[in-house]
């Protein structure tokens, strides 16, 4: 939990212990429950909370990547190879 709220803090361009003070940064309590993170989210400025949104639109999709990646490297997709020859096999792929 600590690092999640560490990355919003750095996202925001907040100041925390240790990490170097930005232009117009501001001291905050690190927060360490969900329900504290949602209530930090709630009080953004309209702009911040663009900011954070782009960032955990971004970080799915990584993760997401990641996810893929592994799953490909483990063999868990195969199936998907083999349903698709299976198809070309059989004629039901067209050219698009």
């Amino acid at each position: 939990m600590y690092i999640m709220c560490y990355h919003l803090y750095l996202l925001l361009g907040v100041r925390m212990s240790g990490v170097s003070p930005q232009q117009h940064s501001k001291e905050v309590i690190i927060v360490s429950s969900v329900e504290e993170i949602q209530s930090a989210i709630v009080s953004l400025a309209p702009e911040e909370y663009a900011r954070l949104r782009s960032w955990f639109i971004e970080r799915d999709w990584e993760q997401w990547d990641q996810q893929i990646e592994a799953d490909t490297q483990a063999g868990k997709l195969d199936f998907l190879i083999a349903e698709a020859m299976a198809e070309k096999a059989q004629g039901h792929l067209r050219d698009l």
